[in-house]
């Protein structure tokens, strides 16, 4: 029986992020020009209309922002207490999808055009599937474009995918932003626990894929809040909780850089929206 300490050796097959080149996040949206900052980034000389602030810790009118409640994990942590923390039955799931089931992790950074179009063509089939939201293109574009976001994969040999997750980075600081598994049948009971392995034994594999590359703060891209959340709410709010993440609330706000701005602004203001 494995010691609940013995970390599973991860096969994994990744480029080098070099930080030098990323690149300011700049896109077009209903005719306005936005600029995405993530965590300290700081505000750069550019003709935009939105300057959009995501993952603040602190803001000055937090009358303005808006409330963002999510889960991280600090990688400057010894990997051995990051993965002590998962529970039993999870780390032997982990264990068990790199021993035993042979899965593999692939990253891929920067990202090339295929594989994005792969990501984006499966993530769609797979939010209607689930009835969730689609993904915004023109953002993961825009993500693309500045060298943002980092795509991994996690596949027995020699084979496709089982899962997808996706991440937006910074300097410090990496939140997954979307994740997909492949269609099972519900019949298919060994397909579905081998592919729920794998999903778990790729976000371990995440978490050491960006330490090694030096990143301080891994994002687990919120969790829901409310009264009266749905099945499908609490079942996903569950499942990253099960990774031991500290619970945290960060702050999102967007300020005008152009009169084009302010009128947007003022009208989502109207609207009740921040």
């Amino acid at each position: 029986m494995a010691s609940y300490q013995e970390i599973p050796e991860v096969t994994t097959n990744y480029s080098t992020i070099d930080q030098s080149k990323l690149y300011p996040i700049i896109f077009k949206h209903r005719r306005l020009t936005f600029q995405e900052l993530w965590d300290n980034e700081p505000v750069g000389d550019f003709k935009v209309d939105i300057v959009r602030k995501r993952a603040q810790i602190n803001v000055e009118n937090k009358s303005e922002a808006k409330l963002f409640s999510t889960l991280q994990h600090n990688l400057e942590t010894p990997e051995r207490d990051l993965f002590v923390v998962f529970g039993q039955t999870l780390r032997n799931e982990i264990r068990r999808a790199f021993q035993k089931d042979d899965c593999k992790t692939t990253y891929h950074w920067p990202v090339s055009e295929n594989i994005y179009e792969s990501f984006m063509v499966k993530h769609k089939d797979f939010a209607i599937s689930k009835n969730f939201k689609p993904l915004d293109k023109d953002l993961f574009d825009a993500y693309r474009k500045a060298n943002r976001l980092v795509l991994s994969t996690v596949s027995l040999p020699q084979a496709e995918p089982l899962a997808w997750h996706a991440f937006v980075i910074s300097l410090n600081f990496v939140r997954y932003v979307a994740g997909l598994t492949i269609a099972t049948s519900n019949q298919a009971q060994p397909l579905n626990a081998l592919v729920a392995r794998a999903n778990k034994g790729l976000f371990w594999s995440d978490l050491l894929y960006f330490k090694a590359m030096g990143f301080k703060t891994f994002d687990w891209g919120g969790i829901f809040t409310g009264q009266s959340l749905s099945a499908t709410q609490e079942n996903i709010n569950n499942f990253k909780q099960r990774f031991g993440g500290k619970s945290i609330v960060l702050y999102d706000l967007q300020s005008a850089h152009s009169i084009k701005g302010h009128l947007y602004l003022i009208a989502r203001k109207f609207l009740g929206k921040r």
